[in-house]
């Protein structure tokens, strides 16, 4: 059922008795189409107003409608129930009919409490509406803020602008004048505010300014909206925008300014029959020229005012007419006639005085008969406690029986638990013993490892220390010459810088297996790094007759740890001279793709196989191969170029064919 919710509608202004029973047949009548389609509209404060305008006994048609029309919702979901309550409730509380005005307020609210949705939304400001026409303006307040929570959740445009107009506006009934401008500036810059929407609103907030005697800013606000009506050519706004500017500077003494804008809405005024914006600007005219004592124009307004509302029949501008021809025949020296319009005034305004004190009066009788409703509520929520106590009294035998199921249950329950959980534990036990396993497989294959490393180092460190060792000897014996000392010397210095290479894998390698390798990148330039690797391993290369070329951009930098970067191209160079022949050439060059640099060290060697290159980056020592000329490895040093590579955030990897191999790797390029 599709649910529209409409607060005003167009109606016939006589209905007859005949019409009342015929709706209240209807409710009766268990017609659901009907009720369905016609009940949210037949239940509207405006429409149910003029139907039992003419009608003696309204207090008993309307309870008599309301428990009609509430009685028809019983099958409704509880949000919608709680529109009829709230809209029922509003009507009977408004008219003063002493019946459950409040109680089915009170029962909306508690339907759509803690409910967060639409309903909710219309629940709560209709809850405002209520409190607004009985002038309970804090209660008011309050409900009108719980509406907007809801509909700022809803996020639904038409709603908050709806709630954001109850909000300013009963701010400004209560005198909160910068709440009020808070909210209706809001409004202004709300997506579907008109244009006539915020000339309304802009002058609202001018007024807020001004009752606050912020009068420049209150001009200002009045501009914008002036503005506006210019644009829509609304003579009628126009005039009256023009008299709150100039009753503006009025208030502020400053005549010359106030007098144009006071002209302009006397004229507009007067041709639209704007009567209370009239004779407001007339009366500040008049006053305006008494005090400069003008009294020719002063008496030409004074006419004016006179001819247009000597005998109005409202109050209001009654009292202004009276007032503004006392402080003329004041200041015109005819006591008689001042003492006449003076006896006018306030005599009619001690008879509005009465009467908004006896609509006071009403409205403090309405919010007794609401705290009398609210205390036979909580009575009534008392009794409900005791009874609720004796239910349980008469329910506690029950209770034990299910306690002593429940019990039986939970040993039944605590059996089935034991025995998950002795499942649980075994599963946890055969993981744990796998992950030992599995550390136990890992331990042997790194002590194997570590033999086969040490193995290898005591080899190849025992072959440069003795040669050093016999070279001591033979200087110390004199047994060789200077030139054949140097001749020696040069080869082991190779072998020397070989060692130190291994050693410097080993050390990285086993820091790596005891702390976690760690890098520390920085901006490095490629081409410096690879010029000192070629000068280290120059006479490597110069043994085999082998030519290095530098051809990385000398632009080229990357984002990698120094150190980390060092070793990888001494090893893959390094590599590249022992798996080439001699006079062979061994080239280094990068390129940029992808916010990537890829540098390639090719040489001219003698490649490898696919099995080999499948085996070249698995676990440390697990495959190593000679040189061209014999020459020994670890197996270590392409495994920790593939660890350093990948901890720099690049990748590594080998392109090979009978011509000759490619190392490649990737490494961010440095902003």
């Amino acid at each position: 059922m599709a649910l529209s919710i409409a607060f005003f509608l167009t109606f016939y202004d006589a209905f007859c008795q005949r019409e009342a029973d015929s709706l209240i047949q209807k409710l009766s009548s268990k017609n659901l189409p009907f009720l369905d389609k016609q009940l949210l509209q037949l239940v509207d404060y405006n429409f149910l107003k003029k139907f039992i305008s003419k009608e003696s006994d309204r207090s008993q048609l309307l309870n008599s409608f309301a428990e009609k029309a509430i009685a028809a919702t019983s099958r409704w979901e509880k949000g919608k129930r709680a529109i009829v309550l709230a809209r029922m409730g509003e009507v009977l509380v408004r008219e003063h009919t002493g019946g459950k005005g409040y109680t089915y307020i009170g029962q909306a609210h508690d339907l759509v409490k803690g409910k967060p949705g639409p309903e909710a939304t219309y629940t709560y400001f209709m809850y405002a509406e209520t409190f607004k026409g009985l002038n309970r303006l804090d209660s008011a307040i309050y409900y009108a803020g719980k509406a907007l929570e809801q509909a700022e959740l809803l996020k639904e445009d038409s709603t908050i602008k709806r709630s954001l107009e109850q909000m300013g506006n009963l701010c400004y009934k209560a005198q909160f004048h910068s709440k009020s401008a808070f909210y209706y500036k809001k409004l202004v810059n709300h997506p579907l505010s008109s244009i006539r929407d915020k000339r309304g609103f802009l002058n609202t907030i001018g007024l807020t300014f001004r009752n606050r005697k912020l009068h420049d800013s209150a001009v200002y606000y009045f501009e914008r909206s002036l503005k506006y009506s210019i644009e829509l050519k609304d003579t009628t706004w126009i005039g009256l925008l023009h008299g709150n500017i100039g009753y503006s500077y009025f208030l502020q003494k400053d005549y010359g300014k106030a007098l144009p804008g006071l002209l302009v809405d006397s004229k507009y005024s007067l041709k639209k029959k704007n009567k209370m914006s009239a004779i407001s600007a007339l009366h500040s005219i008049v006053e305006i020229y008494l005090t400069q004592n003008k009294m020719k124009l002063a008496k030409q307004y004074y006419d004016t005012m006179s001819h247009y509302f000597r005998g109005e029949k409202n109050s209001d501008i009654q009292l202004d007419y009276y007032k503004a021809s006392a402080d003329f025949y004041q200041k015109a020296n005819r006591p008689d006639s001042a003492v006449k319009f003076l006896q006018l005034y306030l005599t009619l305004n001690d008879s509005l005085n009465a009467q908004q004190y006896n609509l006071n009066a009403a409205q403090l009788e309405s919010l007794f008969e609401f705290d009398r409703q609210v205390a036979q509520i909580k009575e009534l929520e008392r009794f409900n406690a005791a009874q609720s106590k004796e239910n349980a009294l008469k329910n506690y035998f029950l209770l034990t029986t299910i306690v002593i199921i429940a019990l039986a249950g939970g040993l039944i329950y605590g059996q089935y638990r034991n025995n998950k959980f002795k499942n649980e534990t075994n599963g946890l036990l055969r993981s744990r013993n796998e992950q030992i396993e599995f550390q136990a497989d890992h331990l042997n294959k790194l002590n194997a490892t570590k033999d086969k490393l040490f193995a290898i180092i005591g080899h190849d460190l025992r072959g440069p220390i003795n040669s050093l060792k016999g070279l001591m000897n033979l200087v110390k014996k004199q047994m060789i010459s200077k030139d054949e000392f140097e001749v020696f010397l040069v080869k082991l210095q190779n072998n020397v810088e070989q060692v130190h290479l291994m050693l410097n894998n080993l050390l990285l390698w086993s820091g790596s297996q005891l702390n976690g390798l760690k890098s520390k990148p920085e901006p490095i330039a490629i081409k410096s790094l690879v010029a000192e690797n070629f000068e280290l391993l120059h006479e490597e290369a110069m043994m085999k007759k082998i030519a290095l070329e530098n051809q990385v951009d000398a632009e080229t930098r990357v984002l990698a740890d120094p150190d980390h970067l060092r070793l990888v191209l001494r090893n893959l160079v390094g590599n590249a001279i022992k798996f080439t022949n001699n006079g062979g050439r061994i080239t280094v060059n990068s390129n940029s793709e992808n916010e990537k640099v890829i540098i390639t060290v090719k040489d001219t060697g003698i490649g490898m196989s696919e099995e080999t290159k499948s085996h070249i980056f698995q676990s440390a020592a697990s495959y190593s191969t000679s040189g061209t000329d014999g020459e020994k490895g670890t197996g270590l040093g392409l495994f920790l170029c593939k660890e350093v590579i990948e901890k720099n955030g690049g990748t590594i990897w080998a392109d090979s064919g009978p011509n000759g191999t490619s190392m490649k790797f990737s490494l961010p390029v440095a902003q």
